[in-house]
């Protein structure tokens, strides 16, 4: 009885299934970015910010032409190309993830970051900048956007899968070649 449990719990998920929610995750992400920029660009341009949470998080309207924190300012080309990458290193990623239960998650914090940084991209592409416009006013930090905030919970969320929950066994799946003989060697 406990084995068909068990079975049943680590039995795999449907690729097409998986992939439809990594697809309807990033298109909502992606959407709620671009909604929130719109609404940025129409409503905050050209004001001296409006409070979101008072005292907390204030709606500032900034462009940045640069990457993270203002890096790479004015750098569109390498920008664009080095996010390139990534993204089609997240997209190999997401083809070779198991489709097993416990890699979910990771599903969950790779479509993330993805869905984050086409959003930005649209924006470089589109605007030759990123619109950003959360403000945290208890500390100085650079102002940011959805897009940014999907990145960094994916990226926290993926740090916390690796560190804590995935053995290094679970990980076989990353890599490229398998040396059969390797056991034997060691």
């Amino acid at each position: 009885m406990e084995e068909t449990v068990r079975k049943k719990k680590n039995k795999p998920l449907k690729r097409g299934i998986m992939y439809t929610v990594d697809i309807l995750l990033a298109a909502l992400v992606i959407a709620g970015d671009q909604l929130a920029k719109h609404y940025a660009q129409t409503f905050l341009r050209g004001t001296g910010g409006k409070p979101f949470i008072p005292h907390i998080v204030e709606l500032y309207y900034v462009e940045n032409s640069g990457s993270a924190f203002g890096i790479l300012e004015g750098q569109k080309i390498l920008i664009l190309f080095v996010s390139a990458v990534v993204m089609a290193y997240l997209c190999f990623l997401l083809i070779k993830l198991p489709t097993k239960p416990q890699f979910v998650w990771m599903h969950i914090a790779l479509t993330l970051i993805l869905a984050g940084g086409i959003g930005n991209c649209i924006d470089r592409i589109r605007l030759d900048y990123v619109v950003d416009f959360f403000n945290l006013l208890f500390m100085n930090f650079p102002v940011f956007n959805v897009a940014d905030i999907c990145v960094v919970c994916g990226v926290i969320l993926l740090f916390i899968l690796l560190i804590f929950v995935f053995q290094e066994q679970d990980l076989e799946f990353l890599r490229f070649k398998r040396n059969r003989y390797r056991e034997i060697d060691e």
